[in-house]
């Protein structure tokens, strides 16, 4: 699947491509706030792991531009 990078435009069409991505991946709970922290560590590992693969994922299919304002958070809800 091809994703481009959003640049500052067409944010409606970058999101509706970036959620189903994150759809197929059955990992849109995490973005839509939906899956609540775990609170059991073992949990919380796997929901930490999870996010940050997320994370990932939006900071590169941004521009580098973007990035630096998206340090601040700390979880995919967030940013």
């Amino acid at each position: 699947m091809y994703l481009a990078r959003f640049n500052g435009e067409y944010y409606s069409v970058w999101k509706f491509q970036f959620k189903l991505f994150a759809k197929g991946k059955e990992l849109w709970g995490h973005i839509e706030g939906k899956l609540p922290t775990p609170t059991s560590a073992v949990d919380l590992a796997k929901w930490e792991t999870k996010d940050a693969q997320i994370m990932t994922w939006i900071l590169s299919f941004v521009k580098r531009h973007f990035i630096i304002n998206m340090w601040p958070y700390k979880t995919t809800k967030d940013m």
